[in-house]
């Protein structure tokens, strides 16, 4: 490769970032930061009431075609079982539904 050959093109004008031309954010100062708002939970599962060793089930069945909303719950209890410092367990009932249950 020709190194002069590169040498030879001229470079665009770099512009600085930091010029006040191209400034579209004001800093403000003494602002209140307001609360965080949590997102809406779709399930409501009884995971703060339960003493170690109760369970609950999540109904349907994990062998069907349409058990993604069965899943979905699968997964959000973990989720809010973690979120809330709760250890959870599970295991797939005969009849193909989940049953969840505390374990610490």
């Amino acid at each position: 490769m020709n190194h002069n050959i590169l040498n030879a093109i001229p470079l665009p004008q770099q512009t600085h970032h930091h010029s006040k031309e191209m400034k579209k954010y004001k800093i403000e100062k003494n602002i209140s930061l307001t609360r965080k708002k949590g997102r809406i939970k779709k399930y409501d599962f009884p995971l703060e009431d339960m003493e170690v060793g109760d369970s609950f089930q999540i109904h349907g069945d994990v062998r069907s075609p349409d058990r993604k909303l069965m899943l979905t719950q699968y997964q959000s209890v973990f989720t809010q079982a973690k979120c809330r410092g709760i250890k959870v367990t599970s295991r797939t009932q005969s009849d193909g539904s989940i049953r969840i249950w505390r374990v610490e």
